[in-house]
């Protein structure tokens, strides 16, 4: 996950930013140890690659978790904006 720049402060509490920096830290370990973290349809999970036959879903996120194909364009503001 990368922070995007273009967020203006007045959009983000430091608290924010860095729970979103800590998100980023803990996919970037999950990734480590072959851990995908998935989310589509509302919920997530964490899988793992054991073989040809899907990935085993290790593990449940609780909360909505947002999919998608992770679409962004700029908008009318200047601003990044998700799949709209």
């Amino acid at each position: 996950m990368q922070i995007t720049k273009n967020v203006k402060p007045r959009d983000w509490t430091q608290r924010k930013l860095s729970g979103s920096q800590g998100l980023s830290r803990y996919a970037r370990q999950a990734q480590a140890i072959g851990i995908e973290i998935f989310g589509g349809s509302g919920s997530g999970s964490l899988r793992y690659v054991d073989g040809p036959e899907g990935k085993l879903i290790v593990a449940d996120i609780d909360g909505h978790v947002d999919g998608g194909d992770g679409g962004s364009l700029l908008s009318d503001d200047g601003l990044l904006r998700g799949e709209f």
